[in-house]
């Protein structure tokens, strides 16, 4: 697995920011407070690297696990159309193999599904 930033330049000027977002966040934390002071920093960092265009890339020998909520609470969703959740996943994930794994909320998600 590996990252890539393909807008490298806006990764560094968004870390920037965010690193004087931190600084003043610092120096006012009587006036933010501390749990808002540590969401406010963590959606920074989130933006900064959606704005870096944060790519990971799978390595190709292995398919990618796709996993699929078929519970009751599901029942009127699209992906329930085989043919659509397939167009679906070739337009997420390309050429790039998957495996479908289906749980109906009743199990936790262990043992041999996640192998």
């Amino acid at each position: 697995m590996a990252l890539d930033f393909p807008y490298s330049s806006a990764l560094v000027a968004g870390l920037c920011l965010v690193m004087l977002a931190a600084i003043l966040l610092l120096a006012k934390r009587r006036a933010v407070g501390g749990k808002a002071a540590g969401m406010l920093l963590a959606a920074a960092i989130l933006l900064t690297l959606a704005a870096g265009g944060l790519r990971i890339t799978l390595p190709d020998d292995e398919p990618a696990r796709v996993y699929v909520d078929i519970s009751e609470s599901t029942r009127t969703a699209d992906y329930r159309d085989e043919e659509l959740l397939h167009r679906r996943l070739r337009q997420l994930l390309g050429n790039h193999a998957y495996k479908v794994i289906t749980h109906d909320g009743t199990s936790p998600l262990i043992g041999p599904a996640l192998l």
